[in-house]
């Protein structure tokens, strides 16, 4: 599944069409309101320890940052597609992706690290090969964020421990 949903959320890997990137950072745009919204409610849950909590906060906040700063790369434009029409799922693919992280969340910890790494290993891989297809001109305010967020993936696991 998690090819599929790679593929899926990147789209076409190579260089796009303004409408064609803009579908796709709506995507992304989607995936990291949905993470915000899954994390943020873990980190408002009694049950969670404290560590889990604090990572989840943190982590929440560095998805509603990234969801951001890939809406403000939204291009806006008469005839194009507003964000309502471009910040939504890409398919059914990467709902099932998404719902797997709400099952990750739900996990023992011992669990949990090892879910909640290979769902951000689809997100880095889908954003890395966005990078490696995309026009370094076209793309380049897009090309700089998603740098940006790649670099910060190694550090997800501080707040826990791992």
């Amino acid at each position: 599944m998690s090819e599929a949903a790679l593929a899926e959320l990147a789209g076409p890997l190579r260089p796009l069409g303004l409408g064609e990137m803009a579908r796709v950072l709506g995507g992304f745009c989607y995936v990291e309101e949905r993470a915000f919204a899954s994390l943020g409610a873990l980190s408002t849950t009694p049950g969670a320890g404290p560590r889990l909590r604090l990572w989840a906060a943190a982590a929440a906040r560095t998805h509603a940052r990234r969801a951001g700063e890939l809406g403000a790369l939204l291009p806006v434009s008469a005839g194009l597609p507003g964000r309502s029409e471009l910040v939504v799922s890409p398919g059914a693919v990467t709902e099932a992706w998404l719902g797997s992280l709400g099952e990750a969340l739900a996990r023992p910890s011992a669990q949990l690290r090892e879910a909640v790494d290979k769902w951000y290993g689809v997100l880095a891989a889908a954003y890395e090969a966005r990078l490696a297809s995309g026009h370094p001109t076209a793309d380049g305010p897009f090309r700089l964020a998603v740098s940006r967020f790649c670099t910060s993936f190694g550090g997800i696991f501080e707040d826990l421990g791992g």
